[in-house]
C-alpha cells in the first residue's frame, strides 16, 4: 500500500474519530442534564437518584480496561462499532424507561458502550497520527470531548423542554447509530496486537505509566469537584444562573483553545514542559482562590485554571500513548480511562463531605495542595519518551 493511501487513511481515522467522539460527547451531556432532573418530576429520593446516575460512570469504569485490552485482541475498529452500537441501543431505551431502576439499567448499559468509544479510539488515534502532531491530535480530541459536554445539555434540555423525555434520546440514539455505520466503512485498523505475546500487567509496568495514572486520578478528582462546588457556591452568595452559566461557558472556551495551543507547544517542545507548567498554573490559582476566596476573584482565577488544564492534558494524552507498550496500547488507554473514572467517582464525595465540615477555603486549599502532589509526582518520576 502507497504512503499516500496510508496517510488519507490516517486522516479519515483521525476526523472520524473526531466526529464519533463528539457526538456521543453531545448524547453523554444530554444524560447529565435530563437524568437528574426528569428523576426529580418522578419524586424520586435524592439518594435513589444518585445511585441511577453514579451506574453510568461505575460501569464504565469496570469496563475501561477490558475493552481496551478487546481493543487490542481483535482491532480498534471493532471495539469502536461495538461500543456506538450498544451507546445508541441505550439511549433508546433510555426513550422508554419509566423508573429509576430502569433508568439505572439502561444508564448502566451506556456506560458500557462509552468505555468501548474511549480507550480503543484513544489507541487508533496514536497510531494514526506521527509523534510530532500527536500533542495537537490530542488536544482535538479533548476540545471534541470538552464542545460535546457543552452542546449536549443546551440540546437535551431545548427538546426535553418541547418534546418530553422520549425524543432527546431517540434523537441522540438515531444519530450514533448513523455515526456507528459510518465508522463501519470508514475507519481502518493501522495496527492492532494480533497474537500478543505479553500479559494484561504489562501495561500497568512502565516507568512512566505508573506516575502518569496517579497523576490524571488527581486532575480529575479536582475536576470533578469544581463542577460540584463552583456552582453550588454561585448560588450560595447570589449569583444568577446565568452569570455562573456565563462564566463555566467561558471557562470551557478557554480549555478548548488551551488544548489545541498547548497540544501544538507539546509537539515542539516535548511533553513534560507543559505538563509541569500546567500544574504549576492550576495549583498555584486553585491556592489564590482558597486564600482570597470571592466571587470576582472566581471570575478571574478559574480561566487561569483552565489553562493550567488545557496545557497539562493533551501532553498527559499524548505521552501517555508514547510510553505505552506497543502491543498493549488500547489496554494502556484504557487504564487512563480507569483511572479519570476513579477520580469522576471519587471527587464529588470527597468535596461535599470536606465543605460540608470544614467550608470552601479547607476544600480549595487541599485541591491545591493535592495538586502539588501531581506536580511532585511529575518532576520525580517523568522522563521526556
Amino acid at each position: 500500500m502507497s504512503s499516500l493511501d496510508l496517510r488519507t487513511k490516517a486522516r479519515r481515522n483521525l476526523v472520524m474519530i473526531l466526529l464519533s467522539t463528539f457526538i456521543a460527547r453531545v448524547g453523554f451531556g444530554e444524560l447529565t442534564l435530563i437524568l437528574s432532573y426528569h428523576l426529580g418530576t418522578l419524586n424520586v429520593p435524592t439518594s435513589l437518584s444518585g445511585v441511577a446516575m453514579a451506574s453510568n460512570p461505575a460501569a464504565e469504569l469496570i469496563t475501561a480496561i477490558p475493552a481496551g485490552y478487546l481493543s487490542d485482541k481483535f482491532g480498534r475498529k471493532k471495539a469502536i462499532v461495538l461500543g456506538l452500537l450498544g451507546v445508541s441501543f441505550a439511549f433508546a431505551m433510555l426513550s422508554t424507561a419509566k423508573s429509576w431502576t430502569s433508568f439505572a439499567l439502561f444508564a448502566g448499559i451506556l456506560g458500557v458502550g462509552e468505555a468501548f468509544t474511549i480507550s480503543p479510539a484513544l489507541a487508533l488515534l496514536s497510531e494514526s497520527v506521527d509523534s510530532a502532531r500527536l500533542g495537537v491530535s490530542m488536544g482535538l480530541f479533548d476540545l471534541s470531548v470538552t464542545l460535546g459536554y457543552i452542546a449536549g445539555p443546551v440540546l437535551g434540555g431545548v427538546l426535553y423542554g418541547r418534546y418530553g423525555i422520549g425524543v432527546p434520546f431517540l434523537v441522540a440514539s438515531s444519530v450514533i447509530l448513523v455515526v456507528a455505520l459510518l465508522d463501519l466503512f470508514l475507519i481502518s485498523d493501522v495496527w492492532y496486537g494480533k497474537g500478543m505475546k505479553r500479559d494484561l500487567r504489562t501495561a500497568g509496568m512502565s516507568r512512566n505509566i505508573v506516575p502518569l495514572t496517579l497523576i490524571w486520578v488527581i486532575a480529575m478528582f479536582v475536576l470533578s469537584i469544581g463542577q460540584l462546588i463552583i456552582p453550588r457556591y454561585a448560588e450560595e452568595v447570589g449569583v444568577s444562573s446565568r452569570e455562573t452559566g456565563i462564566l463555566l461557558g467561558a471557562v470551557g472556551l478557554v480549555l478548548m483553545i488551551s488544548y489545541v495551543l498547548f497540544g501544538r507547544i507539546s509537539d515542539k517542545v516535548g511533553r513534560v514542559l507543559p505538563m509541569v507548567t500546567g500544574l504549576c498554573v492550576a495549583a498555584l490559582g486553585i491556592g489564590l482562590l482558597a486564600v482570597f476566596l470571592s466571587w470576582n476573584t472566581m471570575r478571574i482565577l478559574l480561566p487561569v485554571i483552565a489553562v493550567g488544564g488545557g496545557a497539562f492534558a493533551p501532553a498527559g494524552m499524548a505521552i501517555l500513548s508514547e510510553v505505552a507498550p506497543e502491543d498493549l496500547r488500547g489496554t494502556t488507554m484504557g487504564i487512563y480511562d480507569f483511572s479519570i473514572s476513579i477520580g469522576m467517582i471519587l471527587g464529588p464525595l470527597y468535596g461535599g463531605i470536606v465543605k460540608d465540615l470544614f467550608g470552601y477555603r479547607v476544600l480549595f486549599l487541599s485541591c491545591s495542595l493535592l495538586v502539588s502532589i501531581a506536580l511532585l509526582v511529575l518532576v520525580t518520576f517523568m522522563r521526556e519518551p
